[in-house]
């Protein structure tokens, strides 16, 4: 009797955790949404840039730095509105970076897909870059009319623009320690750490 009610006991669990992985999948899917929503309203003009912008904003990837950013503001705050702002800044940095890298790495795919550089040229694929980056201003100035102090809205300009100069910082490294060939297994994860855990 006692190892039925312990294998009772086990497969109960197995279900918990089924119940558990489904409601992180669903509330995970709801904020990919939300996401998606976001970046597709950030270009909305029917201009080649933003068609562009849009190409480069869709063309893959599991959306984790919004993601996480929303996640933790709604476990502090109960709330995910105020975060998606910086949220979308994230995923905009993270996209030009990539199109960086690729301009840099003279890459012709990403995910199977033809980088920026290979679909509209290296002169265009730096602007796509660039507006990329612009756009990400633009998401931090919808905080003008929320609740958010000045001294806040300050803390959080800086730590957008650290967080960047932090990947340029590391992939500089990275291309400086190429050049010398000289990239030690410590120098290889400081560069992934600021290139990449910046961001």
């Amino acid at each position: 009797m006692a190892r039925y009610s312990s294998d009772l006991e086990r497969e109960k669990e197995r279900e918990r955790e089924k119940t558990h992985a489904g409601d992180l999948n669903s509330v995970l899917d709801r904020y990919k949404a939300i996401i998606e929503k976001g970046l597709s309203e950030t270009y909305r003009k029917d201009s080649w840039l933003s068609k562009a912008a849009m190409q480069a904003l869709q063309a893959g990837g599991k959306r984790l730095r919004p993601l996480i950013t929303l996640l933790v503001c709604e476990a502090i705050s109960k709330s995910y509105e105020e975060a998606l702002p910086v949220a979308l800044c994230y995923e905009l940095a993270h996209s030009a970076s990539l199109i960086q890298d690729d301009i840099i790495d003279e890459s012709s795919l990403r995910h199977s897909t033809p980088t920026a550089q290979k679909r509209y040229g290296l002169s265009r694929a730096i602007l796509l870059s660039d507006s990329l980056i612009f756009e990400i201003f633009a998401q931090l100035a919808r905080y003008k009319d929320s609740k958010i102090t000045r001294e806040r809205f300050a803390q959080l300009v800086g730590y957008v623009a650290q967080a960047a100069k932090l990947a340029a910082d590391g992939e500089f490294m990275e291309l400086a320690l190429s050049a010398e060939r000289n990239m030690s297994e410590a120098d290889y994860l400081k560069t992934v750490a600021l290139k990449t855990g910046s961001l």
